[in-house]
């Protein structure tokens, strides 16, 4: 049995995440020269990568729930818009969720590996170096009269966070053999999921966090800058978004969380690109006329936080009152 392995998920579609990865690769590979590296993504894997991981794993298959995959418990994950444009009308919104595609990786990457480890030591790509040491010896110490050493989720602290975690071959075990999503699915998030069997077939560590606003990941997977289209989540701290369609007619909601909260869309038509501009405070919004169905670009406070496309018909909200 070989003494630990370090399993990065990453999903680098823009040079930034690519270089924050590799720099964290690359300081496991100087530090644990004799210990595995995993590296696991949906996208293309360059062999820059490969300079640093014993194991490269590309899963091409990414669901995501509330587009390719749509039930009654995973629509229940949305959005509501309530008044807007008129006094009782609610609009509905879904969220994509990409919490099975993220057990996707973290059970595959288990799965294909060759050795069994003592301390299985999982992070996302965008953990600070310094924090995923900072507690190793920790962690594998309560790993030896625990299965696994996790910390609180910071929005439900009775659940675990899975951005990073250590356990023993008996969790990773069980986790390699979900694979499919009927054996997955039951919870709304990645988190309680893994929490309700990790609590219930396992004895684990919880580690407390210490009260104050805190993220152990750099970037918000939700709105972190990238070149490549996505679905549309509709939430940000400063914001909610919802493209609708009124009397034929595309419109686009908007609703402000933020004091002068300054936003600019760029819609791509064929003929070229429009820009709108707004501005607004908390619980205030705007509709926007779209001429025809097109690419859209959303900056906030003059950084491109979202790309979406009217041309998908699952990014749209529909009226349900």
């Amino acid at each position: 049995m070989k003494k630990r392995v370090f399993i990065v998920t990453g999903h680098c579609d823009n040079f930034d995440k690519e270089y924050m990865t590799l720099s964290l690769l690359e300081k496991i590979r100087n530090n644990f020269p004799y210990d595995d590296i995993v590296y696991a993504s949906h996208l293309n894997i360059s062999e820059k990568f490969q300079k640093y991981a014993d194991y490269v794993v590309y899963v091409r298959e990414n669901p995501i729930e509330n587009r390719d995959i749509c039930n009654d418990l995973s629509e229940s994950f949305a959005e509501f818009f309530y008044n807007i444009p008129n006094m009782n009308n609610v609009i509905k919104l879904t969220i994509p969720n990409h919490g099975y595609a993220h057990h996707m990786l973290i059970s595959g990457s288990m799965r294909i590996l060759c050795h069994d480890y003592e301390y299985y030591h999982f992070s996302n790509y965008d953990i600070d170096y310094d924090f995923l040491i900072e507690d190793l010896k920790k962690r594998e110490s309560f790993c030896e009269k625990y299965d696994g050493f996790f910390y609180e989720f910071k929005y439900r602290l009775d659940w675990v966070n899975t951005e990073i975690f250590t356990i023993n071959k008996k969790i990773a075990d069980y986790i390699s053999q979900i694979k499919q999503y009927k054996d997955y699915t039951g919870f709304i998030s990645l988190e309680e999921k893994y929490t309700n069997f990790l609590k219930d077939k396992f004895n684990i560590h919880v580690e407390k966090n210490n009260g104050s606003e805190f993220s152990y990941g750099k970037v918000d997977f939700k709105f972190s800058r990238s070149d490549t289209l996505r679905y549309l989540n509709p939430i940000s701290i400063n914001f909610s978004i919802c493209p609708i369609k009124q009397n034929n007619q595309i419109k686009i909601i908007i609703l402000h969380k933020k004091q002068n909260h300054k936003l600019k869309l760029v819609l791509h038509y064929f003929q070229g690109p429009e820009t709108i501009n707004v501005e607004g405070y908390p619980g205030c919004w705007h509709m926007l006329d779209v001429k025809h169905a097109c690419i859209v670009d959303v900056y906030s406070e003059n950084e491109k936080v979202l790309v979406f496309d009217l041309n998908e018909q699952k990014n749209y909200g529909r009226m349900i009152k």
